[in-house]
């Protein structure tokens, strides 16, 4: 599930970049924050990828909160 993580978190930093919410050298500091908290899993199933989405993107979002 790593890439889905990569993905959400990445998604989540740049739209708050794109909406002057964070500023673009925040984007890496997101994602590597999110990589590392979120736990990647065996992608055996669509629900394990959308379960891991869900909590990267939740966590991006908090995070992006914190920098304002």
């Amino acid at each position: 599930t790593a890439c889905a993580i990569l993905n959400a978190a990445n998604e989540e930093a740049v739209e708050a970049f794109l909406n002057k919410k964070i500023r673009f050298d925040q984007i890496p500091v997101i994602i590597e924050n999110v990589m590392n908290a979120v736990p990647s899993q065996e992608a055996t199933d669509l629900e394990r990828i959308f379960a891991a989405d869900v909590a990267a993107r939740k966590l991006a979002t908090h995070l992006i909160s914190m920098e304002r």
